[in-house]
């Protein structure tokens, strides 16, 4: 097996941007210098004479704005509010930068990977800040761009790639210094008698930046701080004033270099720091080597200092300094002479492999009538909850024994997930969003006025892309990337287990109310009267068909298979597509049952809806949140409808499909107004409430959805 402490045995390569070629026991470079050709070319030979079996690569995200926290009081930009990108934010200049990253890494693996993107090979994961996820998805970007019958747009030569991320205070692996245990240890190490006396030397100068700054400089942490905010000012064009020139950037690099060995100052502060990546490295590695997984590459999108105290646990650094935008450390994963061995590369974005394979295209973006019943000028919020696109069947739950298609591999696309018509579907939603709220949202992308969530699916992650795409074209100023005509746009996301907003349903007192419920009485004479449709399909399938959830399931089978292109078995003839679907369509009354199932299925959804609505009506913030949205599933889309008492025509929501509340102040009076488009041709639909009409007074809609409400802990996550 291999261990943590065992890396110190293996033999890790590790090339530099400038061409060093770095011993790790040595810290320092060889005699003999190779030129950037050489290294790239050498990288060559060994992807083709050697067995390349995996992966990992963690890098930085691009360059940035400042954050409010690495400004200080006397800063003459302290009120500079960086408009569009916002605080924190990525720059076109880093967009730029991460993208070629992508591109780098597509070139050095293109026959590793495949020409498809496959769900299965690949595992990225983000920090919980907007600027690594976007740097995530540009990277995704130029890592896979759409090929043959991926391509889903014809001038737009992009592809939505899912990501994942974990809240900071519960990441380990790329936030291991925000463990409690690294806090108090951290802080009992600032205190110790050592660290004090390396403080003690840098008096005079913390003193110099206090008192031009205005800050309390009492730690390398605060000078670290510091640098951040003068960097990204200075690389925004703005000019530094007079005082730094004494500290700046020499004096104000060699303390904040200072700050990475404070983090890895003690062995335990080392594992928590940069051991759990290591460690997570490793795992996958011994994964890979016993053929239970699939995947071919781990992407880490993080900060500098994942990268610095990474290099520090390792005693890689060539020489101080903070690791650049996009510098990565890179650990491929090799058979050689049957030996499992790690070649590592990194970059300071110098030279390197970094090479600018550009993906030109272009895309026109037409705008579709407003819908009838909007009115922007009144508009101050609005909601929008919608179902990802058209998918492959989920082999796991929807496919039958006796199906005649059970193996089916669905490649390139796999197993319920987005087909090429799903993308159209789901990049045309975020168009008709950008022509409905065009003035209202305005012309730029910028942080603050959305907020984009996702159910923790690859479908509704990319469906939730796509839409953004279509939703925030990037303006001239925007464009990073010569014929690059999109933006990254970051979104959030809970695991299925902790996301009771939008998977309600799988909360597990409401899974054991559901198997309750079906067992009742009342239930189980609905079943009976179906009895010889359930057996007809238990015969016809393999199943064992006992309720109406058992056609729910199939529904998804049959249909997804049919718009595949496949021919259905002649038994379904007698089934399909009527009865089938009336029968799917009954569980969604049985999954509403009792109160406190419909509070677990909508209710913590419109409560959060309610709960942002207010926050905006007493908010002074500009430009403020103007959007909420949501990627889902037809079930979401339903069981509101029918929460709403608006679920006139029992249907199965299209993909596609959402749902709008619009929150408006007119005459005085805040309201909502509830819009439906199922895309059936007719646009969306001003939907009116009972008792409360086409725009319901938002203490009367309060009012009425009141009994849907859960209490915080009805769900029975711990």
């Amino acid at each position: 097996m291999l261990r943590f402490w065992g890396l110190a045995a293996l033999s890790i390569l590790l090339v530099f941007g400038d061409g060093y070629i770095i011993n790790p026991k040595i810290g320092r470079p060889h005699n003999a210098k190779v030129s950037n050709r050489n290294v790239t070319a050498e990288s060559s030979i060994i992807l083709s004479h050697v067995v390349i079996l995996l992966f990992s690569l963690i890098f930085r995200h691009g360059n940035r704005t400042p954050e409010m926290s690495e400004r200080y009081p006397t800063d003459p930009y302290l009120n500079y509010t960086y408009y569009p990108y916002g605080i924190g934010q990525l720059t076109n200049s880093g967009k730029r930068r991460e993208y070629s990253i992508g591109s780098a890494l597509r070139e050095r693996y293109d026959n590793f990977l495949g020409q498809y993107y496959q769900p299965d090979i690949i595992e990225s994961r983000s920090t919980d800040r907007n600027r690594t996820k976007m740097s995530l998805l540009l990277v995704l970007a130029s890592l896979f761009p759409p090929k043959c019958r991926m391509v889903w747009d014809g001038e737009l030569n992009w592809q939505p790639i899912p990501y994942n991320y974990i809240p900071e205070k519960d990441d380990a692996v790329l936030y291991g210094i925000s463990c409690p245990t690294y806090v108090e240890q951290y802080a009992e190490v600032l205190q110790s008698p050592e660290v004090q006396a390396d403080l003690s030397q840098y008096a005079t100068e913390f003193n110099y930046i206090a008192e031009n700054s205005g800050l309390n400089i009492t730690s390398f942490e605060d000078v670290y701080n510091v640098y951040f905010g003068l960097s990204t000012e200075e690389e925004y064009g703005l000019t530094l004033p007079n005082w730094t020139a004494r500290v700046w950037p020499d004096l104000i690099n060699e303390v904040s270099f200072k700050q990475y060995e404070i983090y890895t100052k003690t062995t335990n502060l080392t594992k928590m720091a940069a051991g759990y990546f290591i460690e997570k490295i490793l795992k996958d590695t011994q994964k890979k080597i016993e053929n239970s997984t699939e995947t071919k590459i781990y992407l880490y999108s993080a900060h500098e200092n994942n990268l610095g105290q990474l290099f520090q646990a390792l005693n890689l650094f060539e020489y101080p300094h903070i690791p650049t935008y996009g510098s990565y450390a890179l650990f491929e994963v090799h058979w050689i002479n049957n030996t499992y061995g790690f070649k590592s590369f990194s970059n300071m974005l110098r030279q390197a492999w970094v090479v600018g394979l550009l993906l030109l295209f272009a895309i026109s973006w037409t705008q579709e009538e407003e819908a009838s019943g909007m009115d922007q000028s009144t508009l101050i919020l609005t909601h929008v909850i919608f179902r990802h696109g058209n998918r492959t069947p989920d082999i796991e739950h929807e496919l039958y024994p006796k199906d005649p298609y059970l193996n089916e591999l669905y490649h390139p696309y796999g197993n319920g997930q987005l087909t090429k018509v799903g993308k159209h579907k789901e990049y045309g939603v975020g168009k008709a969003l950008r022509a409905r709220y065009d003035s209202f949202l305005g012309d730029h992308y910028y942080p603050q006025i959305i907020d984009a969530h996702t159910t923790d699916y690859n479908r509704t992650k990319m469906s939730l892309q796509l839409v953004l795409a279509g939703l925030f074209p990037p303006r001239e100023e925007d464009i990073f990337e010569d014929g690059i005509i999109w933006q990254p746009v970051p979104f959030n996301y809970l695991p299925k287990d902790r996301d009771k907003v939008l998977l309600g349903v799988l909360c597990p007192n409401y899974l054991r109310m559901y198997e309750e419920v079906t067992q009742s009485e009342e239930i189980q004479n609905k079943f009976a009267q179906y009895t010889d449709v359930f057996q007809y399909v238990s015969e016809h399938t393999g199943l064992k068909v006992t309720r109406f959830f058992d056609f729910y399931n199939l529904y998804f089978g049959l249909s997804t298979e049919q718009e595949y292109g496949f021919t259905l078995p002649d038994w379904t003839k007698t089934v399909w597509p009527k009865t089938v679907t009336d029968l799917a369509i009954q569980d969604y009354f049985v999954s509403m049952t009792t109160k406190e199932m419909r509070q677990m299925a909508t209710g913590y959804f419109l409560d959060k809806i309610i709960e942002d609505t207010k926050r905006k009506i007493i908010s002074s913030e500009w430009p403020g949140k103007k959007m909420y949205l949501y990627s889902a599933h037809e079930n979401n889309i339903a069981e509101l409808l029918i929460s709403l008492n608006v679920f006139d025509k029992w249907h199965v929501p299209n993909y596609g499909s959402w749902v709008a509340l619009e929150i408006h102040f007119v005459n005085n009076i805040y309201g909502v107004k509830v819009f439906y488009e199922n895309h059936t041709g007719n646009g969306p639909q001003l939907l009116s409430i009972p008792e409360c009409g086409s725009f319901c007074p938002l203490d009367k809609f309060i009012g009425l959805t009141s009994e849907f409400i859960p209490p915080e802990d009805l769900c029975g996550i711990e």
